[in-house]
């Protein structure tokens, strides 16, 4: 968006005027929207990385058109819509006997997906009909970001002990969004794929795993079964801000935010930085590890930093995947470009997931950090999954001055049989000279 966003009322005219283009529906619809959010509400302005959230909106409600007198809600219906009127207008009745005008522009419907009540007003199209968007209440709540800008508040989940509030959008990961809790020092995950029309969805984060308790380990507080999904109630992480050549700021939550800030400068993060990274999750894996898991899933999106005390500290999340130790697995799980030949080959009798697969995928991390290249790359998944598998890593990339020690875990922990990686007293020795 510009720094001057156009005026609301002719971007909403402009896209209305040729709405049998199909080409454009998607884009004249998100301009509608946009342009009635920046006319009508406090957040005036939406943020260009949460676009894709309302175009999902967006393309999953319905514009619908009303004659002149025509009912939209009738009071005392569900309260599972919320109307956007872009042409015409309509009149409502509310319960007390008055009479209230809507106008092009208007969200009408904003209480009862809040309070989770019956609609309180009868709503009907006015003298020269009316054109809405309606927008179900389950679409709203898959999109924190859009809900909070159309409804004015944040999405409110019932925790064992409080409500929670939905904030700022944190990122967005492979199976959800994390947003900041307002109030509290907390963020919630959203898991989507668990989200479902009246079906309760299943836990995504195995009971003993919220037990978990280390420094290096983002701490899990509880989860929340709402709207159909999995919301994960977690620490939130400070970040760290890294200085750019124009002087620019760069918040960074995660390693891979941090990777990203580093490669944008054409630089990458320094070999003491690596050594403490090393240093944090592989004390966090060892952790679970004699706990009886293993995480399955280590890569630099699920590595948070956080500081205390003008300390950087790195700490392992998302135990999404995670399961008890030395278990066969039943499926592939795991990023591709971090997983283990033994999480990939799953159809031999022998193959078991050990704490060895974790240490493979850390050893992929640090290789990244050192080289600004993945281990093996590949635009065809199968293909880069069968490098996993048979080819050989090309250590000739690892810079001149990485040290010894690390040189010799990224070689060992690739091994493609897990009986040839680091043992315990091993990874325990590396930590103490890291």
């Amino acid at each position: 968006m510009s720094d001057k966003p156009a005026d609301p009322v002719d971007t909403i005219q402009e896209a209305a005027q040729d709405p049998s283009d199909a080409s454009s529906e998607v884009e004249t619809r998100v301009s509608i929207l946009f342009a009635l959010m920046q006319r009508n509400l406090a957040e005036k302005d939406i943020p260009n990385e949460n676009r894709n959230d309302f175009i999902q909106v967006i393309k999953n409600a319905d514009f619908i058109s009303k004659q002149a007198g025509a009912p939209i809600i009738e009071q005392g219906s569900p309260g599972n819509l919320l109307y956007v009127i872009f042409e015409g207008d309509a009149v409502g009745a509310t319960s007390d006997g008055g009479t209230a005008f809507f106008e092009k522009g208007t969200i009408v419907g904003h209480m009862p997906p809040l309070a989770d009540e019956p609609c309180c007003i009868s709503l009907t199209a006015g003298d020269k009909g009316v054109s809405l968007l309606a927008i179900k209440k389950k679409n709203l709540t898959r999109y924190p970001v859009v809900y909070r800008s159309l409804l004015g508040r944040g999405l409110s989940i019932r925790g064992a002990a409080c409500d929670y509030e939905l904030g700022d959008k944190l990122g967005e990961g492979l199976n959800g969004p994390v947003f900041e809790i307002k109030g509290h020092k907390l963020a919630a995950k959203i898991y989507r794929d668990c989200m479902g029309d009246g079906v309760e969805p299943s836990a995504v984060i195995p009971e003993h795993i919220l037990q978990l308790k280390n420094p290096n380990i983002v701490s899990i507080h509880e989860t929340v079964s709402a709207y159909g999904s999995q919301f994960i109630i977690m620490d939130i992480v400070s970040g760290l801000s890294i200085k750019q050549n124009n002087g620019a700021a760069t918040r960074c939550r995660t390693l891979r935010q941090m990777i990203d800030a580093f490669r944008s400068e054409q630089q990458r993060v320094s070999l003491d930085m690596t050594a403490r990274i090393f240093r944090h999750v592989a004390a966090a894996l060892l952790y679970i590890h004699e706990q009886g898991f293993v995480h399955r899933d280590v890569k630099p999106e699920h590595i948070f930093i956080d500081v205390r005390d003008n300390d950087i500290i790195f700490q392992l999340s998302d135990f999404s995947l995670a399961f008890p130790i030395s278990t066969r697995p039943g499926k592939i799980v795991g990023t591709p470009h971090y997983c283990p030949p033994e999480a990939i080959d799953i159809d031999r009798p022998e193959t078991v997931i050990s704490g060895s697969a974790d240490f493979y995928s850390l050893a992929a991390v640090c290789y990244e950090l050192l080289t600004d290249q993945t281990v093996f790359d590949s635009l065809n998944v199968l293909e880069l999954a069968q490098k996993h598998l048979d080819a050989e890593p090309d250590l000739l990339r690892l810079p001149v001055d990485t040290p010894i020690w690390m040189g010799r875990f990224i070689e060992q922990a690739l091994q493609k049989d897990p009986a040839r990686r680091p043992l315990r007293p091993d990874i325990e020795n590396l930590i103490a000279v890291a």
